[in-house]
């Protein structure tokens, strides 16, 4: 195995940890007393109970099965690495007799006397299930189970679910989708291209924490609706392919639909024990007398059962009836709405037909349309006497805005990236600045060699962190640097903040099982996870935090801080302090101020509101970096400070940082 190998398959490794799933005591029980009745209820009927878990993990759906004393388990795992895990998990808590383990793909066992299987088994367990449900080839697992592996009158766990569906109206969601048309004063406005107005953009789902989203962010068309069920436990063979219409009135008129998506499951026939992953305004007792922030955050934590949006670029008028159709292949869903009439034609591009959803991520494309962003550029370009200017970011409008609000004498846009560039030569040339903006995919094409502003907008398809955007600006400008020598750069400074946090429950996510999960022993799982994501995660990662409650238990400090004028470091390192003991400290996070001029006239990608030590922050829908604190440094002691040092690697191009833990005496 070489380097690059073995980085994978610990990271495959570390992925396959699922912790925050293992955490989820409600799923957990939940599953546990579903099994308990299966088993119970298969052995009242007078037949012995035969279990058969497809998908191992950690072993304990099949170590739950034995507790609750099924007469034989039989546990498929196709991830070798995984299984090997489970036989020692399974070891340690006293099943190895118990349960019989297989590593295959359930598709491939086979039963019969001499086989995997001798025989068929009659309740069958299984976690299969993504965001949209079907997205880890639930559909065939169970149609192929129930064909080969089990019963004709077997027991499922869980039995069936219900998908559900929301149509809202929110600004705010379409962000993420299209592009918003904006003016740049009374007179004029930057347009969209008819193609990417008309287009129906990616067929993907956008999973997300949906019971974080703001409830004055969205007002809602219809109520949650059942659009549909899906049968689990071999009653029907669950079709590959399926639709449902929904016939519905819009209680408002909207430019475009957003539909949110979730699902809840039925653990045992009976309908009597429930999970669901509604979020807070349609969750099953709810408590409606808390306030709003209580009920987000009172929830099971769930970051492997999402909630999801969809977005269909489709106007409605208050007071009309629509069809909303749901369809569903083997893997995704996707949705459309139709004028009252089922004799329309159901057409779902497999992609986006106009380029610029495919080259731009969703939350590019909510960057795009950030209006304080926005408008923080347009006032300095105003200020400011441009020139020569080059625009740098992929896919930046800011030269569209540059047309109207500067008297620059010469605009390039450096674009390398093949599909960005065609999709900006589509705006450029639909808002009729083709003769005024020049579009090159290389430095030397520039047609003005001496450039006098460079104008960056943070945002590059590489920066796998946000971070990131700042070693690719300061790449371009070394290039820049060997053609012209005196040039101002917009932003002029980058500083990195970050501020000590308690996470609720994205720790989750890296936290060792111990004995939390139904009370069996996970200490060799523990390890092996523990061992995997020291070798294959970062020790900073993106993360969206507006999804994942945090409380501040100290102040923002600055701890880094780049000078892109001077090309310089002028600050590095930083003791982050901790002043509030009340919660532990799980995290840092980190964000970026962008300085764009000597009046420190900035945007940020940080907290939308001032951190109070003690409270939560309210984050700004962007992405963060956060640093997740390992478990083994916590539990040493009370944490005081955290000494953050920075790295900038010029010839690897990158930003690192190292964490020193001090505690309280």
């Amino acid at each position: 195995m070489d380097k690059e190998e073995d980085f994978d398959y610990f990271q495959e490794v570390a992925r396959s940890a699922f912790a925050d799933m293992l955490f989820d005591e409600e799923r957990n029980r939940k599953y546990s007393e579903a099994l308990k009745w299966a088993i119970n209820e298969t052995k009242r009927q007078g037949k012995k109970a035969n279990v058969l878990d497809i998908g191992t993990g950690s072993g304990l759906l099949a170590m739950l099965a034995a507790r609750h004393k099924a007469d034989s388990v039989t546990t498929i795992e196709a991830f070798s690495p995984i299984s090997s895990v489970a036989k020692r998990v399974i070891e340690a808590n006293g099943y190895k007799d118990k349960i019989k383990m297989i590593n295959k793909h359930s598709t491939a066992v086979e039963v019969g006397k001499g086989k995997d299987i001798e025989q068929k088994a009659n309740i069958l367990v299984a976690e299969l299930l993504d965001t949209e449900l079907i997205g880890e080839g639930a559909i065939k697992s169970y149609n192929e189970a129930h064909q080969h592996l089990i019963d004709k009158d077997c027991l499922c766990v869980p039995h069936s679910a219900s998908i559900y569906v929301q149509i809202v109206d929110s600004r705010l969601a379409s962000s993420w989708f299209s592009f918003q048309e904006f003016s740049i004063n009374e007179v004029n406005t930057i347009k969209a291209p008819d193609n990417v107005k008309n287009c129906r953009g990616l067929a993907s789902i956008h999973d997300l924490q949906l019971n974080q989203f703001p409830l004055n962010e969205f007002k809602s068309i219809t109520e949650p609706i059942n659009i549909c069920q899906i049968d689990f436990s071999g009653n029907i063979v669950i079709p590959y392919k399926e639709s449902f219409k929904y016939k519905f009135k819009s209680s408002m008129n909207t430019e475009s639909v957003v539909i949110f998506f979730w699902w809840s499951i039925y653990m045992t026939k009976n309908h009597d024990i429930l999970l669901s992953c509604a979020p807070h305004w349609a969750y099953p007792d709810t408590n409606n007398t808390l306030d709003e922030v209580t009920k987000r955050n009172a929830l099971p934590f769930r970051d492997h059962w999402m909630q999801g949006i969809y977005f269909v670029p489709k106007s409605l008028k208050k007071d009309n009836e629509y069809i909303l159709v749901a369809s569903h292949d083997e893997f995704s869903w996707s949705f459309d709405v139709h004028f009252d009439t089922i004799n329309e034609q159901i057409e779902r591009p497999i992609c986006c037909s106009c380029i610029f959803h495919m080259c731009n991520s969703r939350n590019k494309i909510m960057q795009i349309n950030d209006e304080s962003k926005r408008l923080a550029f347009m006032e300095i370009m105003r200020r400011t006497e441009l020139q020569n200017v080059l625009f740098i970011g992929d896919h930046s409008l800011l030269s569209l805005i540059a047309c109207h609000a500067s008297n620059a004498k010469s605009i390039n846009v450096l674009q390398k990236d093949e599909l960005c560039f065609k999709s900006l030569k589509n705006f450029i040339e639909f808002n009729g600045f083709k003769n005024k903006i020049h579009l090159v995919n290389d430095l030397s094409q520039i047609q003005d060699n001496e450039i006098t502003h460079v104008i960056a907008e943070p945002y590059f398809q590489n920066a796998v962190l946000p971070i990131d955007n700042i070693i690719e600006i300061y790449s371009i400008i070394n290039e820049l640097k060997k053609m012209t020598k005196q040039f101002q750069v917009v932003p002029r400074k980058a500083k990195i903040f970050a501020v000590p946090i308690h996470f609720l429950h994205l720790y989750k996510i890296r936290w060792p099982l111990k004995s939390s999960c139904e009370g069996f022993d996970h200490s060799f799982f523990d390890k092996v996870i523990e061992r995997a994501s020291e070798i294959a995660d970062e020790n900073v990662e993106a993360f969206s935090l507006w999804e994942y409650p945090s409380i501040a238990i100290g102040s923002a400090t600055e701890v880094f801080e780049f000078n892109f004028n001077e090309n310089k470091i002028s600050k590095g390192a930083a003791s982050v302090e901790i002043d509030n003991f009340s919660n532990n400290c799980n995290g840092i996070a980190f964000w970026i101020e962008w300085i764009l001029d000597e009046n420190a006239f900035s945007f940020s990608t940080g907290p939308s509101s001032s951190i109070i030590s003690g409270e939560l922050i309210n984050w700004k829908f962007d992405r963060q970096a956060v640093h997740l604190i390992p478990y083994k440094h916590i539990v040493r002691g009370i944490l005081s400070s955290i000494e953050i040092k920075s790295q900038f690697d010029t010839i690897e191009e990158k930003i690192s940082f190292d964490f020193s833990y001090n505690y309280a005496e």
